[in-house]
């Protein structure tokens, strides 16, 4: 995909593939609108109905790959500097690039995109017979597209094998990414305590893994959209939205969170190490700042302008740097930064239970206080 896509000058930079999504989204909605005009399906097309086609063709496929072109070069950046430049003990180098020239290889395979395009393509009946990703997936009877138009060969046939194929390359991406930290945590790690960035070096995983929010936006609108079908059609209720979101955000959790938990025993261990280490390393200078400024003899020395002072706060403040140390690389508010990129796409779902007036008179009464 990426060399198809620096071929035809769509991927930009290396690793700027927006332009390939893009292009792999609107061209088949193109496409698709097109075959509805010619079928006289116009009016039902760009009804609610089918709403989850637009949804995986203009808004998915697309965040795809501004997700990837976001995270990417972070990933390399991370290895670079964090991995190769600190957190890896130098013993332990070899392997570590033993481990990215694996995962690079397995990146760049064609194996593992055909892989993943054969089971796009097999996964098509099963996918019809059960309409697992929303009411748009199956042709049923009276369905907005119907199931002998020219529209509907090309949505279920064409559409929804390049959805998954995208979807599969982009988990297996993922995969691969879970299982290089993984095999990292298992390497010798040189993790600071009082490392600044409160994970022992290990900070960088905080910001790469917020570039993937668009990533997460796109399985909001995606589940999003597919509730939406299925509440129009009456196989669903609203209420069973809550539900719904708890599990998502749970799925998302363990997605994009769950890979970096494997560096928690080391960074646990490292705290305890730190916190051994400057309890002993302070008891001691402590122990010499008594004994020489607040002892029976005076030093010979100016009281102003002495640097023990300001070094003793520097030692107070190192050590709570070691205490704040957390045992997850992450900040925990990152939590609540996925948790709003989740309900983002399920906000216009209110729209099915509250007229837009309503939603707008509820507002201005939580507002004004009235």
């Amino acid at each position: 995909m990426y060399r198809l896509g620096a071929l035809v000058g769509l991927v930009t930079g290396q690793t700027n593939t927006v332009k390939l999504g893009l292009v792999l989204g609107i061209v088949p909605w193109v496409v698709l609108l097109s075959l509805a005009l010619i079928d006289g399906l116009g009016d039902e097309f760009f009804s609610i109905k089918v709403i989850g086609a637009h949804v995986r063709l203009l808004v998915l496929i697309p965040l795809i790959f501004v997700c990837e072109s976001g995270v990417d070069p972070r990933m390399a950046s991370f290895v670079d500097w964090s991995l190769r430049g600190r957190c890896v003990a130098t013993r332990s180098l070899p392997d570590l690039e033993h481990e990215i020239a694996k995962i690079a290889r397995w990146k760049d395979s064609w194996l593992l995109e055909a892989l993943c395009l054969a089971a796009a393509v097999l996964a098509q009946p099963l996918a019809e017979q059960t309409g697992a990703m929303g009411i748009s997936m199956a042709p049923t009877v009276g369905h907005a597209i119907a199931a002998n138009s020219l529209a509907a060969w090309w949505w279920w046939n064409i559409c929804l094998r390049l959805v998954r194929f995208l979807l599969l390359r982009w988990f297996t991406r993922l995969a691969l990414w879970s299982y290089f930290l993984w095999r990292v945590s298992r390497l010798e790690l040189n993790l600071l305590p009082n490392h600044p960035d409160n994970a022992g070096g290990l900070g960088g995983l905080d910001t790469l893994h917020r570039h993937f929010i668009p990533m997460i936006v796109a399985f909001g609108a995606l589940v999003s959209a597919s509730f939406a079908e299925e509440v129009v059609a009456g196989t669903k209720v609203f209420a069973e939205v809550y539900p719904l979101f708890s599990m998502m955000l749970v799925i998302v959790l363990a997605l994009f969170l769950g890979p970096v938990l494997v560096f928690a025993p080391k960074l646990k261990a490292a705290r305890l190490r730190g916190l051994r280490a400057f309890r002993g390393f302070a008891a001691e200078y402590v122990q010499h700042f008594d004994d020489k400024w607040l002892g029976s003899v005076a030093p010979n020395e100016p009281l102003l302008g002495t640097p023990d002072i300001q070094s003793l706060a520097d030692l107070a403040n190192s050590a709570q740097t070691v205490r704040a140390m957390r045992t997850v690389p992450v900040n925990p508010q990152i939590v609540t930064t996925y948790a709003m990129g989740l309900v983002l796409p399920f906000l216009p779902l209110l729209l099915l239970k509250y007229p837009i007036a309503e939603l707008a008179t509820m507002l201005l009464k939580r507002l004004s206080g009235l």
